[in-house]
């Protein structure tokens, strides 16, 4: 979920379900009938009652949206809300069509299962001056 100008969720066939699905998840936004990235309101993610929130923003921007679902008392009984389960991830690895999408995964992965995926940003596939093999 993002919020630039507007709000909005991922639903089926967005690079958002992809990444919810690998790292073993279900997508709300799916699951409440989304399709893409569209535009949302408010009642869109009561509708969708997610578990948990991800906020693929940079940090300050995405920490004040991050405040603002948890202030909103429209929102107070959505587990995501209630539980205080909204994550701002980077963007670089959400929101992009490429490889990085791996790294979401296995970042996604530790956030909905920390004691199978106890860390939360493993090691890079290559290292920096490496061949790759």
């Amino acid at each position: 979920m993002t919020k630039y100008t507007s709000l909005y969720m991922a639903g089926a066939g967005s690079t958002g379900e992809g990444i919810i699905t690998a790292a073993g998840g279900r997508n709300a936004g799916t699951a409440a009938g989304l399709k893409g990235n569209p535009q949302i309101g408010l009642e869109a993610i009561v509708a969708a009652n997610p578990d948990i929130i991800i906020i693929p923003m940079p940090a300050e921007a995405g920490n004040k949206f991050k405040a603002e679902l948890l202030a909103e008392p429209s929102l107070a009984a959505v587990p995501a809300v209630k539980n205080g389960k909204v994550y701002v991830v980077p963007p670089s690895l959400y929101t992009t069509n490429s490889f990085a999408n791996v790294r979401a995964v296995e970042h996604l992965a530790h956030i909905l299962w920390p004691a199978e995926f106890p860390v939360a940003d493993p090691p890079q596939f290559s290292l920096a001056g490496q061949a790759a093999r």
